[in-house]
Order: structure tokens, then C-alpha cells, then sequence
């Protein structure tokens, strides 16, 4: 399965006013696995405390063969989203590892 990845991209210098970086300094400080192997998981937004990320995973995925194809089936991409409505939410809670 294709796991999900958090990643930090603080931007170093933006508080003095000098020019920002690029997102090359990003680094993952967090991996989870997606429930179902070709139909990754739609994220809209996630929460964050002092101490974890918190997802919740509804059972809305993205069929991931239509949104492959997306342009040669003509389709939008709400239209690749799949809705598995005997599965149940599932929160995920992940402890924060970010160096200050």
C-alpha cells in the first residue's frame, strides 16, 4: 500500500523579511499507511496540536485508475471519488516530531 507522508516546510528567513526558499529543505516527519491499496484516501484537511497531526479518514477515496486517466476518460476530478459507505471514519492520531 502506498503510504501518506506528513512533511515540515518551514520556510527559513521569512520572518526577517529575506527571500523565501523553495520547498527543497522539506523533510517527512510523519508516514501512515492508505486503507486501500488503489483508492488512496480523500484528505481535505487535518488538525495539529502541541503533541499530534489528527486525520480522519472518511471512507471517501479516490479511485485511483479514474484519476490516472483522468483526461482520456473525460471526467472531473469529483468524479473519481468513491464513496464506501458500509466502512466507518477512522482517526488517526500521529505524535509530533518536529525539531524547533
Amino acid at each position: 500500500m502506498s503510504p501518506f507522508n506528513v512533511f515540515d516546510v518551514t520556510i527559513l528567513g521569512a520572518e526577517n523579511g529575506e527571500e523565501m526558499g523553495s520547498f527543497t529543505e522539506a523533510k517527512i516527519v510523519a508516514t501512515f499507511p492508505s486503507r486501500w491499496k488503489f483508492y488512496p484516501s480523500y484528505y481535505h484537511s487535518f488538525g495539529m496540536t502541541e503533541n499530534y497531526f489528527v486525520f480522519m479518514e472518511m471512507p471517501l477515496a479516490i479511485n485511483g485508475l479514474k484519476a490516472m486517466n483522468m483526461n482520456m476518460l473525460q471526467v472531473a476530478f469529483e468524479q473519481t471519488l468513491q464513496w464506501f459507505p458500509k466502512e466507518k471514519v477512522r482517526w488517526i492520531f500521529i505524535t509530533v516530531k518536529l525539531n524547533p
